[in-house]
């Protein structure tokens, strides 16, 4: 007999908007055509689910809550047995980001050639977490946004900001998103994070600062009404 115990989120991190989720679901498959388990369960006051599994197993472990973004890893049990030990156990921890609307998330490594839009293969692995995000969540539709530095005439940013941006939605399509959950939105120099307008003398690392893509939740309700034909 094997226990699996699922935290689906870290009491210590109340201002990332985390916190102890009570009443989340959990649910848990077999990986194996010879598994039996297909569980789920709702974690506890202390966000926190125990239950028993086989040996010698994967399985996926998916957490969810409403107004979170659902999660889920792989965990396995091979090769934990003990000698002498009958019960071993099998810990997991799951964080569960709250969905705020309209709030800018930075996607970190994002970056491009100069005078380029590009997905750089260094950018890859982010756009795939991002991908499978959406996968896991499919009611969520979302912006993504390009941001440029001040350097060079606003009208050029912005086309450049726009292009950088559909090559991160066009990117998403290719991971099978449908289209009509992504929006691509250009924002050229409008929305500088820093001092370094037009005129004002900067470091590159503070240009860079402002060099950023982001997304924003738009809709967390989204529905397909039907087959996407793209």
């Amino acid at each position: 007999m094997e226990k699996l115990f699922v935290n689906p989120d870290n009491p210590n991190s109340l201002e990332l908007g985390r916190a102890p989720l009570s009443e989340s679901v959990v649910e848990v498959f077999g990986m194996s055509e010879k598994s039996r388990v297909s569980i789920r369960m709702i974690t506890d006051s202390e966000g926190i689910f125990e239950t028993t599994i086989e040996p010698a197993m994967d399985y996926k472990v998916t957490a969810s809550k409403r107004n979170y973004f659902k999660n889920s890893t792989i965990v396995s049990s091979k090769n934990k047995q003990e000698a002498g030990k009958d019960t071993i156990v099998v810990s997991v921890e799951l964080l569960l980001d709250k969905i705020y609307k309209k709030r800018e998330i930075v996607l970190e490594n994002i970056y491009y050639d100069l005078d380029k839009a590009d997905i750089r293969p260094d950018a890859r692995p982010t756009l795939d977490k991002l991908a499978q995000l959406l996968m896991e969540n499919p009611t969520i539709k979302i912006e993504l946004a390009s941001h440029t530095d001040s350097r060079g005439t606003d009208s050029y940013n912005q086309q450049l900001s726009q292009r950088r941006a559909q090559s991160v939605v066009n990117y998403l399509i290719s991971k099978n998103i449908d289209s009509r959950r992504l929006i691509a939105k250009g924002y050229g120099e409008q929305r500088l994070i820093n001092e370094c307008k037009n005129g004002v003398e900067c470091s590159e690392a503070a240009h860079q600062e402002n060099r950023r893509t982001t997304f924003q939740v738009i809709d967390a309700n989204f529905s397909s009404g039907g087959i996407d034909f793209r």
